[in-house]
């Protein structure tokens, strides 16, 4: 005779059975979601890197560079200047002595620049021996003084400054010596010597210094090299003595801080991003470089992405789209980063 079989001792088993499934399936279907949103919402981003590539208009031999590779500019700062000895006959004394009064007068605006600085390093020094004798008057036993963390924190911050500012301390001299160099040779001119150097009382003559005079200074521009941004100097081709060609590119500025990024979105994306819609921008070195931006613009047509956003060797095609990137942001020039779009923008 067969024992019964309790078909009781199945359900248990069965439930689990079917719950497991259940998880399974949900599971499938949270990564297909999620793989569909990874395609359809977050995309590849390269930041902006702009580079400036400066040579001058005319041909001629580089007299003064006031720059070296690593040194911080400014918009507008004359990074260097070809020989200009010839231009001298056309300038009338007038003329020459404003442009001297002018170079004089920056090379002390540096100098006052040194002498604050060597201020600060006096000070700095003043600052280390009263913190060394309050900290000898405690290991003495004579007590602690409430003013020795000020002092610290005062000494800390003025050395943190005069680091910063130990390239700009070489950068500083180089440009005053150029700046002196400049002067001498204006000052071995004879101003009496030079065309216009009397009273000008014939009205056409008048003129036709003035015209003279604006010649010149575009001659001078255009042997001049100027940096068009904030940035920092990352190249230079040529050095004090050689010979260039007009329109050589001679030095290499880039900007610190990029103020765009372009996104591509692949072709087969649902999304089409408005002006002024905003997109979260995820840093691969780490959360605390995450930011935001705003789209400007999308382009119209469809376009094959950079080779350096091929994956495996293989290229993709996609739409641009140029973000306006937040003017807090840390990310660095040219670097790849994940790009959230949303029509909500979050």
């Amino acid at each position: 005779m067969k024992p019964a079989v309790n078909s009781g001792a199945f359900g248990p088993a069965l439930r689990r059975h079917a719950y497991t499934l259940l998880w399974l399936a949900a599971l499938l279907a949270v990564a297909v979601l999620a793989f569909r949103w990874f395609v359809g919402r977050n995309v590849i981003g390269i930041v902006e890197r702009r580079a400036h590539y400066l040579g001058p208009q005319e041909p001629g031999r580089i007299a003064a560079l006031m720059v070296e590779v690593g040194d911080p500019v400014r918009r507008d700062q004359v990074l260097a200047m070809l020989d200009v000895s010839d231009l001298s006959e056309g300038l009338p004394a007038a003329e020459m002595q404003r442009l001297r009064f002018q170079l004089e007068k920056d090379a002390a605006d540096l100098m006052d620049r040194v002498a604050t600085i060597e201020s600060m390093k006096a000070q700095l020094a003043t600052l280390n021996g009263q913190i060394e004798r309050f900290r000898n008057a405690e290991k003495a036993g004579l007590g602690s003084s409430r003013d020795l963390n000020g002092l610290i924190v005062q000494r800390d911050g003025l050395a943190a400054y005069l680091a910063a500012q130990a390239g700009e301390m070489e950068r500083i001299s180089r440009e005053t010596a150029a700046l002196r160099r400049a002067v001498q040779r204006l000052k071995s001119a004879d101003p009496d010597s030079l065309p216009g150097s009397g009273s000008v009382r014939n009205p056409a003559r008048a003129d036709d210094l003035k015209r003279g005079r604006v010649l010149l200074e575009s001659q001078i521009r255009m042997r001049s090299l100027v940096s068009p941004v904030d940035g920092v100097v990352t190249d230079i081709n040529a050095r004090p003595g050689d010979v260039v060609e007009d329109f050589d590119s001679l030095i290499t500025v880039e900007e610190r801080r990029p103020a765009f990024m372009t996104v591509y979105l692949p072709e087969k994306t649902s999304i089409l991003p408005d002006s002024g819609m905003s997109v979260r921008i995820s840093s691969q070195r780490g959360r605390k470089y995450d930011t935001r931006g705003t789209v400007i613009f999308t382009a119209p047509g469809i376009s094959r992405a950079p080779e350096r956003l091929s994956f495996r060797g293989q290229l993709f095609w996609a739409r641009k789209v140029r973000v306006a990137l937040d003017s807090s942001h840390a990310l660095l020039p040219g670097e790849v980063v994940n790009v959230h779009i949303s029509p909500e923008g979050g």
